[in-house]
């Protein structure tokens, strides 16, 4: 502060009223340019705050004033859910605390559990659609068309399914009686144990005349790898053209599209992205490709990293892709842990395919239209479509044939 009124001193002459009137105009004057500095960088964050003061106003008041009790972290849950929800953004969501164990099985391809596909209806029993054979109900004996009645003891003809699930999960290697209703009309006592289930994403088989089958159910960890196992299976085994198969597939890891992308193309632009403050990447493969015939089978149901695989071989005349318009999924999320253990999916990016497009509301038309009744849709969402009866497969390997003749 000397030193400050010691320069003022020297460009003022040096009379005290000179200074003190030179000091505070200098002082207003460099105020003023704080505050407005202050105000540029930081005006936007205020006027926020101020936007979102009602949302801790209505909080307190609850807190303060409600007369019945106050559950303070369905409170807090709640509030977070409207903030998301309020964004109209069908890929951006919330996990309340108690999903966040089974989202990370979903995206981690592994879970705790008996190994189970089940559909229940109001007042019935569970019913078995698919069972995984790495699960304890299927070593138990359980069975594709079985019904649960009862779950240690429980009848759970009156519960949700939601209800009737959380009765069956538990920790791993702890058991659950189930009472099952048998497809030959008997009733089985069965004590089932609860295990870690791994459910990578990738089955292949190789089929007559050389057409190698993969079908790809998710993106998610582990994927990439299961995928160029499965490919160098059916190169070994002599295959000589693929179908793809990524009908009902929900999307997953960037890193998991990109590593299968390069792997089956040549050294091209196979995709790009910009974040949410414009930040552009774009990505490349590599030299080393698989040239042979290609199909990529999608619906209406096959999501985001999945339209993108079917968009990249597509646009470089890779594979044909047959079936149904795909869903039109172009942004991309991430995953932010809260301090309360629950989290939010939140679009953070855009996706673009290796000609630039944005797959937003128009997604991945096909080469060849092939649609499916509402019936065989529905079974082969459960799984119970025989391939003899799908129509679209059917549509996949004839354009297989074409092409690998050809």
């Amino acid at each position: 502060m000397k030193a400050f009124f010691e320069k003022i001193r020297q460009q003022s002459g040096g009379s005290a009223g000179t200074i003190i009137l030179t000091a505070l105009v200098t002082f207003a004057v460099t105020l003023a340019a704080v505050l407005i500095a202050f105000n540029i960088r930081y005006g936007k964050l205020i006027s926020t705050v101020e936007k979102y003061n009602p949302i801790y106003e209505a909080i307190s008041l609850v807190e303060k004033q409600f007369v019945g009790e106050v559950d303070s972290e369905a409170v807090s849950e709640g509030a977070v859910d409207g903030i998301i929800d309020s964004l109209g953004d069908r890929w951006s969501y919330y996990i309340f605390t108690d999903g966040v164990d089974s989202y990370s099985d979903s995206i981690n391809n592994s879970y705790v559990g008996v190994g189970l596909y089940v559909t229940k209806a109001e007042g019935e029993y569970i019913s078995v659609q698919s069972v995984n054979p790495q699960g304890g109900a299927f070593k138990a004996g359980i069975e594709a068309g079985d019904l649960i009645a009862e779950v240690d003891g429980r009848n759970i003809a009156k519960l949700s399914l939601s209800e009737a699930r959380a009765l069956i999960v538990g920790p791993e290697d702890s058991t659950v009686d189930l009472t099952v209703y048998k497809s030959d009309g008997s009733v089985k006592e069965l004590t089932v144990v609860r295990q870690a289930i791994s459910t990578v994403g990738v089955e292949g088989e190789l089929l007559d005349g050389g057409i190698g089958c993969v079908t790809i159910s998710n993106f998610n960890n582990g994927v990439s790898g299961a995928f160029k196992e499965t490919m160098d299976k059916l190169l070994a085994e002599g295959a000589q053209g693929f179908i793809f198969d990524v009908r009902f597939n929900n999307g997953g890891k960037l890193s998991e599209l990109l590593d299968m992308l390069d792997y089956l193309l040549p050294e091209v632009r196979i995709f790009s992205s910009v974040s949410s403050g414009g930040d552009e990447r774009v990505y490349n493969s590599d030299a080393a490709c698989v040239e042979l015939p290609m199909v990529v089978l999608v619906n209406d149901c096959s999501f985001s990293a999945a339209e993108f695989f079917a968009a990249a071989l597509q646009e470089y005349e890779w594979a044909t892709v047959v079936g149904q318009k795909t869903s039109g999924k172009g942004w991309s999320q991430t995953t932010h842990y809260l301090s309360d253990g629950s989290a939010v999916v939140l679009s953070t990016g855009a996706y673009y395919t290796p000609k630039g497009r944005s797959l937003i509301g128009v997604g991945v038309t096909p080469d060849i239209s092939a649609l499916l009744t509402n019936e065989d849709y529905y079974n082969l969402y459960l799984g119970n479509l025989d391939r003899g009866a799908d129509a679209q497969f059917q549509a996949a390997k004839d354009t297989l044939k074409h092409a690998m003749a050809g």
